[in-house]
């Protein structure tokens, strides 16, 4: 799968502090790549780490940049795809490579605060999981103002349920213990790797979370999600259907406590498709309060519940199914 790669010794061995690997997929990101990789090699964590680099067949110069970075600095590793993967799958493909106690995932556009690390992994504790805030930046790294906790209510503890219908938890924010991909791989097909990594932590162990802003996540046209709600979009009610239904599929395969009640509730979204009303999926869906909600913050929960009550069925109509 790899056509040319970069061969480093394996990083020193540390008696007190866990090692910690950044696995970072890149893709055509020549124009804001470098800020980013210079915040996590400027980093002030003081044990072993690495930054393992994966690039997805880009175009644009990305993968000179890369090898230049990599000649440079011991600590970098990178590896370069034969055929395209995509996002969530390279990912997959790059955490993999890592060799630290400790994973930290990156976007290829930000900039991270110089003690994101040692904050993170000094407040792990018995998580399996821990995350941060982040501050939104645009295009040329100006602040637009908010923080990821304006957008969504952030969670700590466990539990499945808190993720079946949105997501709090971004993977340019997260570190993972490396023990948790025995759960998690392989990541299922169609899924947000950083949702379903959440998810089986929520339902295997705990998350942890810090308030402070470690990140400055850049949104521009070509980021991978709109956190700054800036683009205007047409509701896809089967898009979102049909995404949710895949989802629901496979967080009931994940074993623990909250297993029975979303297996119930992936049976009766599913029967959702073919019902005008679905009284039996809204009382179900009032059992799993306030779990369900606990990340929603925009909107009102009344207005999904409504949503959820009424059926998918009168959309075949317009062939959008």
């Amino acid at each position: 799968m790899d056509v040319a790669k970069t061969d480093k010794p394996t990083m020193p061995i540390e008696t007190t502090l866990p090692s910690i690997s950044i696995a970072m997929c890149t893709y055509n990101g020549a124009r804001h790549i470098q800020p980013q990789i210079d915040s996590i090699l400027k980093q002030d964590y003081s044990g072993a780490m690495e930054l393992v680099i994966s690039d997805d067949c880009s175009t644009d110069g990305t993968w000179d940049f890369l090898i230049a970075i990599a000649t440079a600095d011991p600590r970098v590793k990178i590896l370069r795809n034969a055929q395209r993967l995509g996002f969530s799958d390279n990912f997959m493909h790059t955490i993999k490579r890592c060799t630290g106690d400790l994973i930290a995932l990156s976007d290829q556009d930000d900039i991270w605060e110089t003690k994101k690390l040692s904050i993170l992994a000094s407040n792990m504790g018995a998580n399996l999981l821990i995350y941060s805030d982040s501050s939104l930046i645009g295009e040329n790294g100006e602040s637009l103002g908010i923080k990821m906790s304006d957008r969504a209510r952030m969670f700590s503890g466990s539990g499945t349920i808190p993720f079946c219908f949105w997501n709090c938890i971004s993977g340019h924010a997260m570190m993972i213990r490396k023990d948790l991909l025995t759960h998690a791989l392989p990541f299922p097909a169609g899924i947000f790797h950083d949702w379903w990594l959440a998810a089986v932590a929520g339902s295997m162990g705990t998350i942890g979370y810090s308030s402070m802003p470690l990140v400055h996540y850049r949104q521009h046209s070509g980021s991978q999600t709109d956190s700054a709600q800036r683009r205007k979009r047409p509701r896809n009610s089967w898009g979102i259907y049909k995404a949710r239904a895949l989802l629901l599929s496979q967080l009931a395969n994940i074993p623990g406590t909250d297993q029975e009640y979303i297996k119930k509730l992936s049976t009766l979204w599913g029967k959702r498709r073919q019902e005008w009303f679905c009284p039996r999926l809204l009382i179900h869906i009032v059992r799993g309060t306030p779990e369900i909600f606990s990340t929603k913050r925009n909107g009102t929960s009344l207005k999904f519940m409504l949503s959820a009550f009424l059926g998918q069925r009168w959309r075949r109509k317009n062939g959008s199914e």
